[in-house]
């Protein structure tokens, strides 16, 4: 009964809410494509937005962010709005940075409400019009004067096309126009799609948001989002390296472990993926294993940027578990990822109060190159997974597992090279051996980083290398070669 009477009003407010020129259109998917979003270094990050509500008031209508996409019950507003629990999530802060957090329609005034502002626009403007609107960005920005430019008619993503309109914007302190990131921003508006460049307001990013794809009742275009099976397709014979890093304390002590996972038996179906594992150390055990992915379980994949509800991932506890979806990001060689988070928050829907686990984190990534990517389990101790090496279809990537394996038994080996402190600081060590000619160090991707010509048997070495595992080869006058492990620890 909850639900027809919800369809009641939705039906009731699409009767009277005109679309034309809407920012975000009612129902539509829309991703925005940044560079701004510090995620993932320089990968390209994708905003998924989805405003699914409309709430009619009377004399207004209100516009909510993917307030159907998940299973809150009546909980909504605590699970976004709440000023003591929802601030915690790292999704309400990337969201917080990009879109608001309500939409108010009344006529053809908009009011876009954030975290802890709000301000006027305008969509309906005509060409030459403009409009002021209060906003607190910083001390010297507190109003923002917008213009509509022009309207033409041209491609908004993809093959379709609208008429777009160009909206500048000008900042000001109080009366006065003070130079600001939004000088060289202009709004793009579709009139029938939405933000075709999307302006953030709150001051940090140095260029707008591009419309790079749209899903809505009657058309998609552009980019979407990947299909299961284009995340989970590895077959016999492809192999993956795996990097274990464990930050402990003085009972527990920190290690690194490395795993060559080669996939004996692979089964593919559009609802589930099956994978044999034949896993092996670099002390030559092996183990045996099965992973099993079922598409059910992986709908958040298929998730907006937002908060939600899955306990197919990981459940704790009898509550409702809230997971954040992050954004899309893409690599620069077109890979797709996505990554959600657990941090210990936890809704009771009977109260609809937000609870959590402290020294709980929980990240699992995945990407169309590997399907399962990365994963940190960060509670008392600190426990992460990276790949760092591939074979895939025959083609090799990233560290070879040879090297790890003849550079970890040399360093067992070889009492006789010292080199010390290891780990070290700033990659700052001393190395002692007879007949050393020079060394090369080298990444834990294959690149080398640093070489230096040997020429006593105790020699100081400076690096400034940043954190992470090195190795280091070192060649003797005779020609011979022995790599050792380097760890730097700051």
């Amino acid at each position: 009964m909850k639900k027809l009477l919800l369809s009641l009003l939705l039906c009731s407010s699409l009767l009277s809410f005109a679309q034309d020129w809407q920012p975000f259109p009612l129902g539509q998917t829309s991703f925005f494509e940044t560079n701004e979003i510090t995620f993932n270094g320089s990968d390209t990050n994708i905003v998924v937005l989805h405003y699914d509500t409309l709430f009619d008031r009377g004399n207004f209508q209100t516009m909510f962010f993917s307030y159907n996409d998940e299973n809150f019950g009546n909980c909504y507003s605590n699970v976004y709005f709440n000023p003591n629990q929802g601030p915690f999530s790292q999704t309400n802060y990337y969201l917080n940075r990009v879109r608001p957090d309500t939409i108010t329609i009344n006529n053809d005034s908009i009011f876009f409400f954030f975290a802890n502002n709000s301000m006027l626009f305008l969509p309906k403007s005509t060409v030459g019009e403009s409009w002021y609107s209060t906003i607190y960005i910083s001390a010297t920005i507190n109003k923002l004067q917008f213009t509509c430019d022009s309207v033409y008619f041209d491609t908004v993503v993809g093959n379709i096309t609208d008429s777009l309109k160009i909206i500048s914007i000008k900042a000001f302190d109080n009366t006065t126009p003070v130079t600001s990131v939004f000088d060289n921003q202009k709004i793009i508006l579709s009139k029938n799609f939405g933000y075709q460049q999307m302006v953030v307001f709150n001051g940090e990013f140095q260029s707008p948001l591009i419309l790079n794809g749209l899903e809505n009742n009657s058309t998609q275009e552009g980019f979407y989002y990947p299909d299961f099976t284009d995340y989970f397709h590895l077959n016999v014979g492809d192999i993956v390296i795996w990097r274990e890093d464990f930050q402990g304390d003085i009972m527990n002590p920190n290690y690194t472990k490395f795993y060559k996972d080669s996939i004996t038996t692979s089964f593919l179906s559009t609802d589930s993926v099956y994978y044999n594992i034949k896993r092996e150390q670099t002390n030559g055990s092996t183990s045996i294993f099965n992973n099993k992915y079922l598409r059910r379980d992986f709908e958040w994949l298929n998730k907006p940027t937002s908060i939600f509800v899955d306990a197919s991932i990981y459940s704790f506890s009898g509550y409702m578990d809230l997971w954040d979806s992050y954004p899309i990001f893409r690599s620069t060689n077109n890979i797709i990822n996505r990554e959600v988070d657990y941090l210990g928050f936890q809704l009771d829907t009977t109260t609809c109060g937000i609870g959590q686990i402290t020294d709980t984190e929980i990240a699992l990534q995945y990407n169309t190159k590997f399907g399962f990517s990365h994963s940190l389990d960060a509670g008392w101790f600190m426990t992460s997974w990276d790949i760092i090496g591939s074979t895939i279809n025959g083609i090799q990537e990233g560290v070879l597992w040879s090297t790890l394996v003849t550079g970890i038994n040399n360093f067992e080996n070889n009492p006789n090279i010292k080199i010390y402190p290891n780990p070290s600081q700033s990659g700052n060590f001393v190395l002692e051996s007879e007949l050393v000619k020079s060394i090369e160090l080298v990444s834990i991707d294959g690149k080398t980083v640093f070489t230096q010509i040997i020429n006593q048997p105790k020699t100081k070495i400076k690096t400034s290398l940043p954190k992470g595992l090195y190795f280091v080869k070192i060649t003797f006058e005779n020609k011979q070669q022995v790599t050792q492990k380097l760890i730097v620890s700051e």
